[in-house]
């Protein structure tokens, strides 16, 4: 039988130990596949498909509530108009129809949809409690009329303290904090509800100025 020196036996010891060590470092790694499940439990399905559908349900119409007086954007008597055209363009986007339009004053126009008769109202004015509010469709450029003939100096909207206004209906809502305070504090501010109406009385001086949309 051979025999070995001491520090032989030891170094070939610690060969075999680092011999080892590398094989277990170096092993490669094994995964190990899991087939995915097939079945799902019909109770699982079930309250899947019940909470999405509370949670996202299908709208393919939506109504609309909007002021009764604002051609060119809207026409009472056909369903045209530059604004309707837009909403329409992006409604048939998204597959969604139409279901009615319903032209009433502003302020009924905003109840109708506080009381859920109606689902949205075009043309609402800021912070309204209770309302959502999308992004713009369209912008409007309110402004004061006047006849040329008065020969007022208007400049700025406090110029409008001591003239007699003639505002569309909810104009306070409409046209920010600064309007809003003149208006309150000038008695001889009114308000009405046809805007075609505010210019035939602007013509027959029953005020010295109105404020309604240029293009309307």
């Amino acid at each position: 039988m051979a025999s070995y020196p001491e520090e032989d036996k030891t170094l070939k010891y610690w060969s075999i130990f680092l011999l080892s060590l590398l094989l277990i470092l170096c092993y490669p790694a094994i995964a190990t596949s899991v087939d995915p499940i097939d079945d799902v439990h019909e109770l699982v399905e079930f309250h899947s498909q019940t909470y999405h559908e509370k949670l996202i349900p299908v709208i393919d119409s939506i109504s609309f509530s909007t002021s009764n007086s604002i051609a060119p954007y809207f026409f009472t008597d056909e369903n045209t108009g530059v604004q309707y055209d837009l909403l329409k363009a992006a409604l048939d986007s998204e597959n969604i129809n139409i279901k009615e339009i319903v032209h009433a004053p502003n302020l009924r126009a905003q109840r109708l949809v506080k009381t859920n008769k109606i689902d949205c109202m075009i043309n609402t004015p800021d912070n309204v409690e209770g309302l959502f509010y999308t992004q713009s469709l369209i912008e409007y450029q309110n402004s004061v009329f006047y006849l040329s003939r008065n020969n007022l100096q208007i400049e700025q909207i406090n110029d409008l303290k001591a003239l007699s206004i003639l505002g569309f209906q909810n104009s306070k809502q409409y046209l920010g904090d600064e309007f809003k305070d003149i208006a309150n504090a000038n008695p001889h501010y009114s308000e009405i509800t046809n805007q075609k109406s505010q210019v035939v009385m602007l013509f027959n001086e029953h005020a010295e100025v109105i404020v309604l949309e240029r293009r309307i």
